[in-house]
């Protein structure tokens, strides 16, 4: 998703000077955690016929294991939270001693929260994003006791979150950046959260996805879902969202607001793992040799530019022979 896009859209309608250049960083985490960074793991080399080919470097995928073992380690199916407010707890978790209903239950909060522990590990920041069904608003847009209103939460990381402003070291006001579907399409889901003199107001706007000739995708407003409203406000609440991050202090100066991957500092050993596995990997399928044979013992096919190909003896392990002239 072309966050900086969203950037540009709120720097000139909300009249802000936010930056995108710390969302490059956080791409980076992302091909990390995903096992593919295409300077590293798309290497190319020359073919015997003279052109040049990719091959792939292969991948343990570290710092993906790292996040998930840290996501199984903070919230896992032994966790528990503890309330006194007896009623509180039995809302929020259930009656059972398990604490699998209530509230949680209801909003996939466990299963959802682990994978967003992991997306908050890999690229620096996590979001638990909160929203109302079913709410009750006047004709200005101001929230009213809603007693058939249901909660929802969105999880989002570091690449959906855009800090507005940022109070020490807290995030007060901030926008979010989410991907889904309407109508069958894909669409952008931003919803922007702001404070007034004591009032915090939620805006909603919606964007179509299409693709222009060179194919990077371009972003239309659109028309605001049938129910949704496109602001609201509430007067004395605290914010709708809440942010958490790996508890390491970042030595990179911009993102205000957002924190770091777990694994930042460990890029080159993460391509090291990368490169000693790949190197052990064609040492165990090359079989550590090479052999060199005559040309005499090759098939020779012509090609359609007319040039000899000479096929060694094994098509199999064609990586282990090399021609001599």
């Amino acid at each position: 998703m072309n966050v900086a896009a969203f950037i540009e859209y709120l720097n000139k309608t909300r009249n802000l000077r936010l930056d995108a250049d710390y969302y490059g960083n956080i791409e980076i985490w992302r091909q990390w955690w995903k096992g593919d960074v295409p300077d590293i793991h798309d290497q190319k080399e020359d073919a015997p016929d003279g052109s040049v080919i990719s091959r792939r470097l292969a991948s343990l995928r570290m710092p993906k294991h790292v996040c998930e073992d840290w996501a199984n380690l903070l919230l896992n199916d032994k966790t528990t939270l503890q309330i006194g407010d007896a009623s509180t707890s039995a809302y929020l978790l259930g009656s059972d001693e398990q604490q699998t209903g209530g509230l949680l239950r209801q909003l996939h909060f466990w299963e959802n929260a682990n994978r967003l522990v992991e997306q908050a590990y890999w690229s620096g920041t996590g979001a638990f994003v909160m929203s109302v069904e079913n709410l009750t608003v006047d004709a200005s847009g101001n929230a009213l006791p809603s007693p058939q209103g249901s909660i929802r939460l969105d999880y989002d990381p570091a690449c959906c979150i855009l800090p507005i402003s940022v109070e020490r070291g807290v995030v007060t006001e901030a926008a979010f950046v989410s991907e889904c579907m309407m109508g069958g399409k894909p669409a952008v889901y931003l919803q922007t959260h702001t404070v007034r003199n004591g009032s915090r107001t939620i805006t909603n706007e919606w964007f179509e996805v299409t693709d222009d000739i060179s194919g990077t995708p371009k972003f239309a407003k659109a028309k605001t879902p049938p129910g949704m409203v496109e602001s609201l406000t509430v007067d004395g609440s605290p914010a709708w969202f809440a942010l958490f991050s790996p508890a390491a202090l970042k030595n990179i100066d911009t993102g205000l607001g957002l924190g770091m991957s777990v694994f930042a500092e460990a890029l080159d050993a993460a391509q090291g793992v990368d490169l000693a596995f790949d190197n052990y990997r064609q040492d165990l399928y090359l079989g550590g040799k090479k052999i060199f044979y005559d040309r005499s013992l090759c098939k020779v096919v012509i090609g359609d530019d007319g040039k000899p190909r000479y096929i060694p003896p094994d098509d199999l392990s064609t990586q282990q022979f090399y021609s001599l002239p």
